[in-house]
């Protein structure tokens, strides 16, 4: 087979920005040493909100590649400009069109954000095959907008294969942890809350950095049981999952919800919040509970989840299988 002459779309290609970094990074990964595909990668290098309004309307436009076989465009954002009959375009979620008053605090900021996204996913859609993360996405896709059921392929997201069950390496109190990047909508102040009013004898960790570190951390001083440890980088993430025996995730809105999933597969239970928008097929292997029951269940610390059984799932996630099914589709559409 001659190679393929491959344009990757995205964002930035690095797992500090959170699940969109972590997917572009990963996909690039498995490709990278392929002799059959010959690479070029069109990136931004400006973080703020702005810059990335700009690159997808205007931008991306001079830097993609004239003659490129296909054209995975890594979100809908970045799908705008891409030649259609030629490209691949990943939708993860449709967040910033269904709850834009949820992911920014600004409301005017909100209202761009949404109708960028919304023209976008609109634009998305017209690609020749459609990658969505979850069932959920791919429903959610097909009631919003006109996309045509038999050119979506649910692709699952990967993980770490370094993320695996190991000794917890931390004696003594029960530990309870959290991971990401830290945003409003991941509600780590909730979590911080509630487990101040506990009175057992635990620690809560939590791990990631983001724009409202400061104010997590003044919460954080008010009981020295809770400790901020920053941004925990990939090769960390394993010791720093097996040595926590509880994991909770308060975050209102999730387009899968990786960190669930890499607890599952260090066998540790997961707990989450009964009003988070998280795919159902991960949340529901979650314990839930509600928000003013959160201390609660922090205290009393009985979970009832089939470990084994999400264990099992989580190793259904494997960046292999997402490679392999996403070359696929490659090839099917040159």
């Amino acid at each position: 087979m001659d190679s393929i002459d491959l344009a990757l779309v995205g964002r930035y290609f690095n797992e500090r920005t959170g699940g969109l970094g972590v997917y572009s990074k990963e996909i690039l990964s498995g490709l990278i040493d392929d002799e059959r595909f010959n690479i070029d990668i069109v990136s931004s290098n400006d973080s703020g909100w702005v810059g990335y309004f700009l690159y997808t309307t205007l931008k991306i436009k001079k830097k993609l590649p004239n003659e490129s076989d296909v054209y995975h465009a890594l979100s809908p954002l970045e799908s705008i400009w891409c030649p259609k009959e030629k490209t691949v375009t990943t939708f993860h979620d449709l967040m910033p069109w269904l709850y834009a008053d949820e992911l920014y605090n600004n409301p005017f900021i909100a209202k761009i954000a949404k109708e960028h996204f919304k023209f976008a996913a609109k634009k998305g859609v017209k690609s020749r095959r459609i990658i969505c993360n979850s069932e959920q996405t791919k429903n959610e896709l097909l009631k919003h907008t006109e996309a045509e059921e038999n050119k979506i392929d649910v692709v699952r997201l990967g993980i770490s294969n370094k993320i695996k069950p190991e000794q917890n390496t931390v004696q003594g109190k029960t530990r309870f942890g959290s991971l990401g990047v830290l945003h409003p909508r991941k509600r780590f102040d909730i979590l911080i809350n509630e487990f101040i009013k506990t009175n057992i004898d635990a620690e809560l960790i939590i791990g990631g950095d983001g724009y409202i570190y400061n104010d997590l951390e003044k919460l954080a001083e008010k009981d020295d049981r809770v400790k901020l440890l920053g941004f925990i980088p990939e090769k960390q993430k394993n010791k720093f999952l097996n040595d926590i025996d509880i994991f909770v995730y308060p975050s209102k809105l999730e387009g899968y919800g990786l960190p669930i999933i890499e607890a599952m597969a260090t066998k540790t239970p997961v707990i989450t919040l009964e009003d988070s928008i998280i795919p159902k097929d991960v949340k529901n292997k979650t314990d839930i509970v509600k928000k003013e029951n959160l201390a609660e269940k922090i205290e009393k610390q009985k979970l009832e989840q089939n470990i084994e059984e999400n264990y099992n799932f989580a190793n259904q996630h494997k960046w292999s299988k997402t490679i392999k099914k996403t070359i696929q589709i490659y090839k099917e559409i040159i």
